[in-house]
């Protein structure tokens, strides 16, 4: 029955967890405890890795690239929770680093004649 739920449902969810930590959807409980962003993707990392790996992928197209493989290889190399949770933290902050320089760019572009 778990199984069958993951293959049902598990590509929109890793889908929205994706998007959060690009910052596309909103960001809550990132790390901390049962029931976070990371502690749910190192799991389904651990009871399907391959799907998680298809399933990611494609929403992490816009990620910066250093810090997307940073990310995937944490999870194709199926690295303890503690390490998982810190991949998880940098490539959020890179992400989010990398939203606020193209923010600023385009409002720097914007007001420039």
């Amino acid at each position: 029955a778990l199984e069958r739920t993951i293959y049902v449902e598990g590509q929109p969810l890793v889908a929205n967890l994706a998007q959060s930590l690009l910052g596309d959807l909103p960001l809550y409980r990132l790390d901390s405890g049962s029931g976070s962003i990371a502690g749910v993707l190192f799991f389904l990392n651990k009871l399907c890795p391959d799907l998680l790996m298809q399933w990611i992928q494609p929403p992490l197209m816009s990620a910066p690239d250093h810090a997307k493989n940073v990310f995937l290889g944490s999870l194709a190399n199926q690295v303890d929770r503690d390490d998982f949770n810190s991949s998880v933290r940098k490539f959020t902050s890179v992400c989010e680093r990398s939203r606020k320089r193209q923010g600023n760019t385009g409002e720097e572009s914007g007001n420039t004649r």
